[in-house]
């Protein structure tokens, strides 16, 4: 749940956000020290981020939230929006199909979770 102060931006440390675009999908978080090597980094996929929105009315009427991923590749902006519950990427520009596959799982798999903490937000109360 989001606390005061708190943001709508999920990080590495949030344990929904460790997850491998490769063939395996973890939940779980890594132990494993950052390494800082130059060679390294470049090596590396590049950092994603995900963001929610709020619980909104989707075009049906139904209370929806929509989820943004993104990445910047060799200064290119790469976006990804799925839609909540249905778990579906709707719109994407840059990620390839299996990429987008892993994203829908991700979101399949961590939907009850995002659905609560979007809801945290929805509420006015929580903002101040």
């Amino acid at each position: 749940m989001l606390r005061e102060g708190e943001n709508m931006l999920m990080n590495d440390k949030d344990p929904l956000m460790n997850f491998d675009l490769g063939n395996k999908t973890t939940n779980k978080p890594s132990n494993k020290p950052a390494d800082t090597s130059v060679d390294k980094q470049q090596d590396e996929e590049p950092e994603m981020k995900m963001t929610y929105s709020a619980i909104v009315a989707g075009a049906d009427g139904k209370k929806i939230v929509r989820v943004l991923f993104e990445r910047t590749v060799d200064g290119q902006l790469h976006t990804a929006e799925g839609v909540l519950p249905e778990a579906k990427i709707v719109k994407q520009n840059g990620y390839e199909e299996k990429e987008v596959a892993a994203m829908e799982f991700y979101l399949s798999q961590n939907s009850e979770d995002i659905m609560k903490k979007a809801k945290v937000i929805s509420n006015p109360l929580h903002w101040f």
